[in-house]
């Protein structure tokens, strides 16, 4: 009878699957914050990096929903910047908002360029700001 035997995990293995563990709780909370979409953003990255396609492209495609929930994507429009130029606290919540949702545009172009993540209006909002 063949068996395999286990072998033990790397420390940066264990970090990682310890990392996505308490991403996908706080995921699962409902509880959704701009730290929860940097982390998943820096968790995708890491997957890329690694190689773990499929769990980079679920994990991006989590940041992109939240991104939506939270209104990220409606901070790349001029009604926005001209409605929190009068407040500096909402202008700097409005700037996290836009490098964040930024973060996701240019991670999934880079990291899946055959593939979407996105909706097709993150498309529209994209190519209107190359312009």
């Amino acid at each position: 009878m063949y068996t395999k035997v286990p072998r033990e995990k790397s420390s940066l293995e264990q970090l990682y699957y310890t990392t996505k563990g308490l991403y996908g709780f706080f995921g699962s909370t409902g509880r959704s914050s701009i730290e929860v979409v940097q982390a998943g953003l820096l968790m995708a990255f890491y997957e890329h990096c690694q190689a773990l396609h499929d769990a980079a492209y679920l994990t991006l495609g989590a940041c992109a929903r939240t991104g939506y929930v939270l209104g990220f994507d409606k901070t790349l429009s001029s009604d926005t910047h001209s409605d929190t130029h009068s407040d500096p606290v909402a202008e700097s919540i409005a700037a996290k908002q836009r490098q964040v949702w930024w973060g996701i545009i240019i991670l999934e172009r880079y990291a899946f360029p055959g593939f979407c993540v996105m909706d097709e209006e993150l498309q529209l909002i994209h190519q209107e700001s190359q312009c």
